[in-house]
């Protein structure tokens, strides 16, 4: 029997294996033959390519990751069209899984991610997002399947399909509210798109935090109207009541990174990292104003006292472990 030529995309890529579907298309494993490298495939059905909106979102997610090349966004090394007409976005190839797949496992066996770990994982994405937010790039879909975590311990952020660029048009009309629920920040639930801006993704980051450190959502409710009521007006949840050895600090920073409005959060991925960091040392994070503006920078300590060096000793300690 004849072995049938493999599939070419754009007369490079050969398609291999579908490893992910979704509504407009699929994403498969593949080889560039070019290089030999193996790389993903993200392709849209011939329907979705026909779809002036959908083709749209996929350019700029094209565009977005090349604007954060240096950053840990997922490589785009090139964007093909299909024979169907449809656009194809090709990408690095990741092996590892997403971190939806690791929270689910360590919540079904009862364990709890650990605290140097959750560091290493914030670092590199609030400083992605940073980058993001100062070239006027908004994700709208931080969650923990958008973020994977590599065999060799690396990052990547995914999925910028849903972004918005300040310099092209808005594709989401008022009153629409785009991401996935458990991570969705006040404002988005409020349904102006318009007014949104990168401490969304902050927002989103935070709730990953908590649900790492806890194994729970911080709003967690059995429908979209009880999540949408908790997010938007309840109270904000406390970590360490789930998890008493980690210090009262990191109550204070979710209270901070998880506030109703956007003007009470912290203002970019640096300060959001360098108070958690704080945090985990049980060093509280103190707003104050300077001529610039608002700023925030940790608290000065206490002068030195037996006592005092114990108790962050302590702390610090039940962060290493």
């Amino acid at each position: 029997m004849q072995q049938q030529a493999p599939w070419l995309a754009a007369n490079r890529y050969e398609v291999g294996e579908v490893v992910g579907r979704g509504g407009y298309g699929m994403v498969c494993r593949g080889v560039d033959r070019k290089t030999g490298r193996a790389v993903a495939l993200k392709m849209l059905s011939p329907e979705a390519g026909r779809d002036p909106d959908v083709v749209e979102r996929m350019l700029r997610e094209q565009q977005a990751l090349v604007a954060l090349s240096g950053t840990c966004a997922v490589t785009a090394i090139d964007l093909c069209r299909l024979e169907s007409g449809a656009p194809c976005l090709v990408m690095e190839w990741l092996d590892g899984c997403d971190l939806e797949h690791q929270l689910t496992a360590w919540e079904e066996a009862g364990e709890r991610g650990g605290l140097m770990e959750l560091l290493a994982l914030l670092k590199p994405l609030a400083e992605t997002l940073e980058r993001a937010h100062q070239i006027g790039i908004v994700h709208r879909d931080i969650k923990p399947a958008n973020i994977f975590v590599t065999h060799g311990g690396g990052v990547r952020l995914l999925d910028f399909g849903l972004s918005r660029m300040k310099s092209a048009a808005p594709l989401t009309a008022m009153g629409m509210v785009m991401g996935s629920p458990s991570y969705i920040a006040p404002e988005t639930w409020r349904g102006n798109s318009q007014a949104l801006d990168g401490r969304a993704d902050l927002f989103a980051l935070a709730v990953i935090a908590f649900r790492w450190l806890t194994g729970a959502l911080p709003f967690d409710a059995p429908d979209l109207i009880g999540k949408m009521t908790a997010v938007t007006s309840g109270p904000r949840p406390s970590a360490v009541a789930l998890r008493s050895e980690l210090p009262a600090t990191i109550d204070a920073w979710l209270r901070r990174a998880l506030a109703i409005e956007p003007a009470d959060r912290f203002q970019s991925g640096g300060e959001l990292y360098a108070a958690f960091e704080a945090a985990l040392r049980g060093v509280p994070w103190q707003t104050s104003a300077d001529a610039s503006g608002v700023r925030a920078k940790a608290e000065a300590p206490a002068p030195s006292t037996p006592e005092r060096k114990n108790a962050l000793a302590a702390a610090w300690s039940a962060a290493a472990s």
